[in-house]
């Protein structure tokens, strides 16, 4: 599937990018002009395109940090009259990635070192985890 992810750079939609590209989706992403590390030097690790030329995906996943770039609301509004199907990465993720036996790691603070812990604690007890991180561990 082809998906381009409209604020590709945030802390939710990289490592979602980064994990739909393993998958075998085509990705590529929309952001600002300026796209600053970890996430940057992640997306490119990953081969993920940012700002490609003008193509038409089969589905747009729209990361909430559009509402603060002019260039990403204007995307977005082209978006909307487009026939093409569109959700948001938040909606995307609790409908394709949560199962019956998902973990979420929710709070203030914490979350990542948590998750990090967690993660290596089923790794280390011969599980075989799938995971996420909105951060870096």
């Amino acid at each position: 599937m082809k998906i381009h992810i409209l604020g590709i750079s945030g802390s939710m939609t990289a490592p979602l990018a980064i994990s739909l590209k393993k998958q075998g989706h085509h990705v590529t992403g929309s952001e600002q002009t300026k796209i600053y590390p970890p996430f940057s030097t992640q997306l490119t690790q990953a081969k993920i395109p940012i700002n490609p030329p003008p193509y038409t995906p089969d589905l747009y996943i729209v990361g909430s940090s559009y509402k603060n770039q002019e260039k990403l609301i204007t995307e977005f509004k082209t978006i909307k009259k487009s026939n093409i199907p569109y959700i948001s990465a938040t909606k995307y993720i609790a409908k394709n990635l949560i199962k019956k036996n998902s973990i979420l790691i929710a709070g203030s603070y914490g979350k990542s070192s948590i998750s990090a812990m967690l993660v290596f604690i089923l790794k280390n007890t011969k599980h075989k985890p799938s995971y996420m991180f909105a951060a870096q561990p």
